[in-house]
């Protein structure tokens, strides 16, 4: 029997040379148990956890501490297997990455892979600000106004140039694809055009 993302590997999921470990039993089915068992501790404290959300400093550069809250790590982990280790615009497999929310958290969108992106942790600040954007046809742009507005950011402005227009990397697993309904509400919502 394997999880819902396929088999555990023992160090990380994008790594071939990892033994697999099947969850029917041994360390598998306890790892898989464990898991099971701190994603539950989600639904009791979700609302708790979005009105943190809401409440954290909005003002640039402002600095707070808050503990991971539940179920972001299960979330990032089945974005880093599901996009096999690599940011979905640049395919780059080098760190930081984040787990990003098509649809905020905070407002109401699930931890669930369709509604996630891997993404460069600058890329992600941009998404969430809307300078950047995946289209419900799954193609990667960036704002006019990103130059616009700060007359700066250079290597942005390659980003534009070189990745503008070209389709982001899908995980192999359609079901597991990027929901259209979440890429256009953030395009119409978030997206600076």
């Amino acid at each position: 029997m394997l999880g819902p993302f396929g088999p555990f590997r023992r160090v990380h999921p994008f790594c071939s040379s990892c033994a697999e470990l099947g969850t029917s039993e041994g360390e598998g089915r306890r790892v898989w148990n464990e898991c099971r068992q701190n994603a539950q501790p989600q639904v009791l404290r979700r609302g708790e956890e979005r009105a943190q959300a809401q409440e954290a400093p909005a003002s640039p550069g402002a600095i707070y501490a808050r503990e991971s809250r539940p179920g972001q790590k299960i979330f990032r982990a089945t974005l880093v297997a599901a996009y096999r280790g690599a940011c979905v615009i640049t395919s780059e497999h080098s760190l930081p990455f984040d787990a990003a929310h098509i649809r905020p958290f905070a407002g109401d969108g699930p931890d669930h892979v369709t509604n996630g992106l891997l993404l460069r942790t600058d890329i992600h600040k941009l998404f969430d600000e809307g300078f950047v954007t995946v289209t419900g046809d799954h193609r990667f742009e960036v704002s006019a106004s990103l130059r616009e507005l700060y007359r700066n950011g250079r290597t942005y402005y390659d980003i534009r140039d070189r990745l503008h227009g070209q389709a982001i990397r899908l995980p192999n697993r359609r079901t597991d694809w990027p929901d259209r309904i979440s890429l256009d509400w953030h395009n119409r919502e978030r997206f600076r055009g």
